[in-house]
C-alpha cells in the first residue's frame, strides 16, 4: 500500500506543528513507535469525527481524561462507515487500559 500527504489541510498542519499523538514526548515516560492507522480521506465529511481527531490532536491527554479511549477510532462517536485502524488500535487498548490501572495514565506518546 502506498501512502500520501492526507488531502486535509489542518491535519497536514497538526502534524507539521505537533509530529506526535497524545502525550509530549519530552513528557512522556513510555513512548510507543509504530504503525498508526491512517485517517481516511473523508474525515472532513464527517463532522463529528473530525472533531474528536481534532480534539484528540490538540490535547491527547485531555481526550483521553475525557473519553477513556487513547484513540478517536476507539471512540463511540466516531462513525463505524470510516476505517477504524482495526487490531491495531484496539491491541494497544488493552496495554493502555493495563497502565490506567496502574495510575500512568499520561505517559504515552505515540
Amino acid at each position: 500500500m502506498v501512502y500520501g500527504l492526507h488531502p486535509s489541510k489542518w491535519l497536514q498542519e497538526s502534524f507539521t506543528s505537533k509530529p506526535y499523538q497524545g502525550q509530549n514526548p519530552k513528557d512522556a515516560q513510555v513512548i510507543v513507535l509504530g504503525l498508526d492507522a491512517n485517517y481516511s480521506c473523508e474525515l472532513e465529511r464527517y463532522g463529528e469525527a473530525c472533531e474528536l481527531v481534532k480534539e484528540y490532536h490538540e490535547d491527547g491527554v485531555k481526550f483521553w481524561h475525557e473519553h477513556k479511549v487513547h484513540h478517536p477510532f476507539l471512540d463511540p462517536l466516531y462513525p463505524r462507515k470510516l476505517p477504524q485502524g482495526g487490531g491495531y488500535h484496539k491491541n494497544f487498548k488493552r496495554h493502555w487500559t493495563q497502565s490506567i490501572t496502574k495510575g500512568s495514565q499520561n505517559t504515552f506518546a505515540l
